[in-house]
């Protein structure tokens, strides 16, 4: 299953552009562990890519990255996409608004090689919706 489909991609707001909609804002993807209880509700995110002329890190658009990057990104293999940022509503320990990395979700492993996965029929809802 793909953590990050092209649909996806292409809808995701990149980091503070639903910030004046504040808890109004829609959920464009939804993550979740099937071993235990944590969920995580992505509103925004952007990739961080390593910039080929002074090394430093940029912030960037997931819609303005190729889509084979980002799919590359996800398998592991080498790209200048150093990880990508989101944020939304945390639902774990509490539920809180925050930051999380793709990094964080795809080192994630439970019992018999269980991974993080994406709701693939989720859709419609908002922070305020699942706050």
């Amino acid at each position: 299953m793909k953590l990050l489909t092209k649909e996806i991609v292409n809808n995701m707001p990149a980091l503070y552009e639903t910030e004046d909609l504040g808890n109004d804002a829609p959920i464009i993807v939804k993550f979740f562990t099937p071993w235990s209880n944590w969920t995580w509700y992505a509103k925004e995110a952007s990739a961080i890519v390593v910039d080929d002329h002074d090394d430093d890190f940029r912030y960037h658009p997931l819609r303005n990255i190729q889509y084979d990057n980002i799919q590359k990104f996800l398998k592991g293999q080498k790209t200048r996409i150093a990880d990508i940022v989101f944020f939304g509503l945390v639902d774990g320990f509490d539920k809180e608004l925050g930051y999380f990395y793709m990094s964080e979700l795809l080192s994630a492993k439970g019992p018999w090689g269980l991974r993080i996965e994406r709701d693939m029929h989720f859709n419609g809802k908002t922070i305020k919706d699942v706050m």
